[in-house]
């Protein structure tokens, strides 16, 4: 085994293929020559280090040529090989003649025997080397895509298919010539134009209906404004592009994507926006970041002295008292999962799909909260207990005091959260939501109002959450 695995590497070796190539069934022609190689292989055999020495018949060494550049002295392949053989036994026995009458004669009539037999060798040689160029030129035809081997054409006599040149070898390779009536392959230049190359096509002069229609705002102005604010007015922030569109472009397209309701493919987007995917990317990555940037240096809570002033006193005038926020749960759909546990974590009964689930929130004076997304089946008062919600509230009415003192939160729910005790035990919380009605048992006419105050109050909620 250890000689057949030396001699098929030595083989593929010398075929120009890597040494450890285990494809099988390679051939190698009858026409391309052979030697004797001596070798030593050392093998292993029972713990004993075996070296031994012996030789194998191997093809002569190809040699490995560049893919660009033609050699000038491969040997080709078998056939080219045979037939350089051949000429070189036709041209050493032609020589042989000439050689042959290279005598120093001793008389003038021998000087002259000597030349006719001369002129007669050389004149026989000039036949044999005609007769081989002959048989060259019928072996590789003009038409042939591979034109004669080098070496071959030098052993026959012929002038170099392939003459050196200045000019680089990526200069020489030939391409498919197209006919006219061909399809072109690119658009002509009139009608392909580079996006820097076109006016925006996107002004400030867009109408009111077009930007609500793309964006969602109601107009320019609350766009720009939108803008100033999580740019923290930096003019340079602002005006900064990732693109050859105008900035005004870029934060029109950013805010297009993130509304979500136009070019909501990549493809779209790139045809509509005239810039290819990586400058796409690069200006929602950018937007994105500085949105962000903006959404995480700001307090998750509104302060209770804002609260206080923001809000509609003749619409909350009975909840000036607490540090009140409303609390209910959204959904998010998604797929089925083939993984079981993923199926089970993300089903909902009560919305009976796949889905996420998050907590939203609004304070009186206008300030949205969102929380993080959970999987469909964690249940309402779950999520309020193990979400972190009452700890981040606790923890920002600590540190917004209010002439010296804690004012907690207050809670308003649906009836489906069990959440008081917990709220209680986390900064003394409290929780508002409609009552309990145990069995069958009918509202008083108090639990009754009571019930549709609070039912009226989370409408606000409500419309956030859609």
């Amino acid at each position: 085994y250890a000689r057949k695995l030396a001699h098929r590497r030595e083989s593929m070796d010398r075929c120009g293929h890597s040494r450890n190539d285990s494809r099988k069934n390679l051939r190698v022609c009858s026409e391309h020559e052979f030697e004797q190689h001596t070798t030593s292989i050392k093998f292993t055999h029972n713990d004993i280090t075996i070296e031994e020495c012996f030789e194998m018949e191997v093809i002569v060494a190809a040699g490995k040529s560049s893919s660009l550049i033609p050699s000038e002295n491969t040997k080709g392949l078998g056939n080219t090989r045979a037939m350089t053989r051949i000429l070189n036994e036709v041209k050493i026995k032609s020589m042989a003649q000439v050689s042959s009458v290279d005598v120093l004669a001793a008389t003038e009539s021998e000087l002259e025997k000597e030349r006719r037999f001369k002129n007669e060798a050389e004149r026989t040689a000039a036949e044999m080397m005609m007769v081989t160029q002959q048989v060259v030129e019928c072996h590789s035809k003009e038409e042939s895509p591979v034109g004669i081997n080098p070496t071959l054409a030098k052993v026959a006599g012929l002038v170099q298919f392939n003459p050196k040149s200045d000019v680089h070898p990526s200069k020489k390779r030939k391409f498919k010539v197209f006919s006219e009536k061909s399809t072109p392959l690119r658009k002509t230049d009139e009608e392909f134009k580079l996006a820097s190359e076109l006016p925006p096509s996107i002004l400030p002069s867009i109408k009111d209906s077009e930007v609500k229609r793309r964006t969602g705002f109601p107009d320019v102005k609350c766009m720009l404004g939108y803008i100033i604010v999580i740019t923290n007015g930096n003019i340079d922030l602002i005006k900064k592009r990732s693109s050859s569109l105008t900035w005004f472009e870029e934060w029109f397209r950013y805010l297009e994507w993130k509304y979500g309701k136009v070019c909501g493919r990549q493809t779209d987007r790139r045809s509509e926006w005239g810039i290819c995917d990586k400058h796409v990317d690069a200006i929602i990555d950018y937007k994105a970041a500085i949105d962000k940037g903006a959404l995480l240096s700001w307090p998750r809570f509104a302060s209770y002295d804002e609260d206080l002033a923001l809000r509609d006193p003749s619409k909350w005038s009975h909840y000036d008292g607490p540090r009140t926020v409303l609390w209910d749960m959204t959904n998010v759909p998604c797929p089925k999962y083939e993984d079981g546990s993923v199926q089970r974590t993300t089903w909902s009964s009560y919305y009976g799909t796949n889905c996420f689930k998050g907590g939203v929130g609004n304070q009186f004076c206008g300030w949205t909260l969102a929380w993080d997304l959970w999987g469909g089946s964690v249940s309402d008062d779950g999520y309020s207990k193990d979400s972190g919600i009452l700890e981040a509230q606790d923890e920002y009415a600590q540190s917004d005091l209010v002439d010296g003192e804690v004012i907690s939160f207050s809670n308003i729910q649906d009836r489906g959260f069990r959440t008081s005790y917990a709220a209680w035990n986390v900064g003394k919380q409290t929780v508002i939501q409609p009552p309990f009605a145990k069995s069958d048992k009918r509202f008083t006419g108090q639990q009754t109002i009571y019930s549709g105050m609070i039912a009226r109050d989370r409408s606000l909620i409500q419309l956030t959450c859609i």
